[in-house]
């Protein structure tokens, strides 16, 4: 079967980038109904193949210059277009190497324009348009954010590859304390929220709980919560600060690219902080 074959492939063969890889792993796990959200790093003619192998749903920003048919649909000017992606000699050859047909395959086009005036095209499995309109994507391809932004927070707020060690126990130990203590921090800005929410309704803006200041406020508390024989009145008094701490929620807000090299800072075993 071609899933099995395909992750046989994966598991002993070297492979660089990860992401893509990583994401035809997770396919394996997905149901018929399911639809993943790509962004702009992931589409590649053989994952787009995998995902049909296995009928499996997708939708992916691509770039201009992805496909010959996607710079020909950006020039047409439709809003919609399903047509057969034709591989490349190296997209025929890394769908060769993983057992994946190299025969053309059916995909749908979608034109979002920005507020920026910038043209975003989206790349899906989901060809029928009257089923699926052309209008949804936009919307559709939003959703992503609340993942990414999650992400942004572990790596930026939570510093989760920033370990106390090298040993493998050190960082599991750093890794799934710091993952709690996150869980722990999103379950008190939920019922935060709904402070906020009633002590700001008569605002002009809604305000959302500042996360980063929640885990600041969390974090010297979490132990506390937990040892304390009633820590009701602890967890209210964190509540009520959380409720404080807010900024507004402006919709459709939007900022240029910083487009200089992005420099991954890294971490000193040596020198931690002591809190």
């Amino acid at each position: 079967m071609c899933s099995t074959t395909l992750w046989f492939r994966l598991t002993w063969r070297p492979i660089v980038p990860v992401e893509r890889e990583l994401a035809a792993y997770y396919l394996l796990d997905l149901k018929e109904d399911d639809l993943v959200l790509y962004d702009r790093g992931y589409p590649a003619f053989w994952l787009f193949a995998f995902h049909h192998e296995e009928n499996r749903h997708y939708c992916a920003r691509v770039k201009h210059d992805f496909h010959a048919e996607v710079k020909q649909f950006i020039a047409s000017g439709k809003k919609s277009q399903t047509v057969m992606l034709q591989p490349s000699k190296q997209s025929a050859r890394q769908c060769r190497e993983y057992y994946l047909p190299d025969a053309p395959i059916p995909v749908r086009l979608v034109r979002v324009m920005l507020k920026s005036g910038e043209i975003e095209v989206l790349t899906t499995s989901l060809t029928d348009e009257s089923a699926y309109p052309a209008s949804w994507f936009g919307k559709l391809y939003q959703q992503r954010w609340g993942v990414e932004e999650n992400h942004k927070r572990e790596k930026q707020r939570m510093e989760i590859e920033n370990f106390s060690g090298r040993s493998p126990l050190i960082l599991l130990q750093d890794f799934h304390a710091k993952i709690f203590a996150q869980n722990m921090a999103s379950i008190f800005v939920f019922l935060a929220q709904w402070l906020a929410d009633e002590r700001y309704r008569k605002r002009k803006h809604a305000y959302q709980v500042n996360f980063a200041n929640a885990i600041s406020k969390m974090k010297n508390s979490i132990v506390r919560v937990f040892l304390q024989t009633s820590p009701l009145e602890l967890c209210w008094s964190l509540l009520k600060r959380m409720a404080s701490s807010v900024e507004a929620v402006r919709h459709d807000r939007s900022y240029p690219r910083n487009l200089k090299e992005v420099r991954v800072p890294g971490f000193q075993e040596n020198y931690k902080r002591t809190r």
